[in-house]
């Protein structure tokens, strides 16, 4: 088996040209427990750890650019994301020590993807390269799985909100999965806002919750706009959506929004 840990990320890309099949890697909090397993025999590894420049949190104009191994717990406490905005959130996301070793890209090609919708809400693109383009390609963070064989993703794109919101459902507070979520954003090109997608089984936007997430009156409207995007099975899961999106919608507009 072939392991290799590029420095920097335009050696990573000519090796992924190499090896287009290696397994890639970037925290490793959800491969090397499957390797251990068992559950995963890559012929070839492409550890991204070690880049040296793929860890960057760049602020320009209203939006932020994260490099392909930010740490969650490095974009929790970054600043140039707005103070607060994604601590809160991070917070039920695992457990302290696998927050310093995920990556947010990386979290993207898991499954499931528990941060897509917090990246959705954010206008989120991810950025992908190769060694044989001369450009970056974007796109929507729900489709990491659209990844051409000789690609990589090297980046985030995210918006800076204003007000952000975020509620999700699960079994316990911290470290468990996450059952329902819905997120909700004021950006600079307006508001924005995203939900668990039960039949796409990833996050799902939902353009028709805007004009009632802007109306400070409109959290009756917002919940049942998000539930129809979300298109929930059981009456359960409608009202369980349902009271995730008035939370959000409440604190948006009551000044508890993370900012």
């Amino acid at each position: 088996m072939a392991y290799l840990r590029p420095a920097t990320i335009a050696s990573a890309l000519a090796a992924r040209a190499e090896l287009p099949r290696a397994l890639v890697c970037g925290g490793g909090t959800a491969v090397q427990p499957a390797m251990n397993a068992g559950l995963l025999r890559p012929a070839d590894v492409l550890d991204l750890g070690g880049l040296r420049d793929g860890a960057a949190i760049d602020a320009y104009g209203d939006r932020v650019r994260l490099g392909p191994v930010v740490r969650v717990a490095a974009a929790a406490r970054a600043h140039a994301l707005g103070a607060g905005v994604l601590g809160g959130l991070l917070r039920g996301f695992a457990t302290p020590a696998v927050r310093e070793r995920a990556t947010l890209t990386g979290n993207l090609f898991q499954a499931p993807a528990d941060l897509a919708v917090v990246l959705t809400a954010l206008d989120g693109s991810l950025i992908t390269a190769s060694a044989h383009s001369r450009g970056e390609r974007r796109l929507p963070v729900t489709m990491a799985s659209a990844l051409r064989p000789d690609e990589l993703a090297v980046g985030l794109d995210l918006a800076v909100p204003a007000a952000f919101a975020y509620e999700r459902l699960a079994v316990r507070e911290v470290a468990a999965p996450t059952l329902a979520a819905v997120a909700a954003a004021l950006l600079p090109g307006g508001p924005r806002a995203a939900v668990t997608g039960y039949r796409a089984g990833t996050a799902v936007p939902c353009p028709g919750a805007v004009p009632h997430l802007a109306d400070p009156a409109g959290a009756d409207g917002f919940a049942a706009a998000v539930v129809a995007a979300a298109a929930p099975p059981t009456p359960y899961a409608r009202r369980s959506v349902a009271a995730l999106a008035r939370r959000c919608h409440r604190r948006i507009h009551r000044g508890d929004a993370d900012a």
